[in-house]
């Protein structure tokens, strides 16, 4: 058996492909190699605030923003922050923005972002009750309340070196003579039985 020379084979593939071409006619399009269909266009879900019928997101653990925040040290005082971040149908937090007025300073800020990333949320409903993409507003109060005056009893109580004076009972006639002191209506006489 004899076997065709190699440049042989070529001419008769490509005679047999032009063959198939003009019986295929101008309107059949030729296969190629298939080439990756664009990726479908992203559509970015946009977060929504909560309005009547919906319910907002929360906190999975109450409290847990506010204990979890880390003040910086030099922070004299207590801000509040009104923090403004979604919440995805996941509870994923997203968006963070600190919306207080005046601005809390950077380092604040960045600390409560962390707070709000660390903790788990509940993802909003929507009417339907269907998990939603929702904004939430959440105030938010770092460092540690400045001291507040207290009552001159409490002070007097707090202060060790304070002289305690002991409330002394009085008689009537020892109140009255008192000076400023207070004035005590006459005492009533009963009836003389018969």
């Amino acid at each position: 058996m004899r076997h065709a020379p190699p440049h042989a084979t070529r001419r008769s593939t490509a005679l047999r492909l032009l063959a198939l071409a003009a019986c295929a006619g101008p309107g059949v399009a030729w296969a190629t190699p298939a080439e990756p269909a664009p990726p479908a266009a992203v559509v970015e879900e946009k977060p929504v605030f909560a309005t009547m019928g919906w319910k907002r997101p929360a906190e999975a653990r109450p409290g847990c923003v506010a204990g979890a925040v880390k003040a910086p040290a030099d922070l004299a005082g207590q801000l509040e922050v009104t923090a403004k971040f979604a919440v995805a149908p996941d509870g994923y937090v997203d968006r963070f923005e600190d919306v207080s007025t005046p601005a809390a300073p950077e380092a604040v800020a960045a600390a409560v972002s962390a707070a709000v990333r660390s903790c788990a949320f509940t993802p909003g409903l929507d009417p339907d009750r269907k998990p939603a993409y929702v904004w939430l507003l959440l105030p938010v109060k770092v460092g540690k309340p400045a001291a507040k005056a207290l009552p001159a009893k409490a002070q007097a109580a707090a202060d060790p070196k304070a002289v305690k004076v002991a409330p002394v009972a009085l008689s009537r006639d020892q109140a009255a003579a008192a000076p400023g002191g207070p004035t005590l209506p006459a005492p009533k006489k009963k009836p003389a039985r018969k």
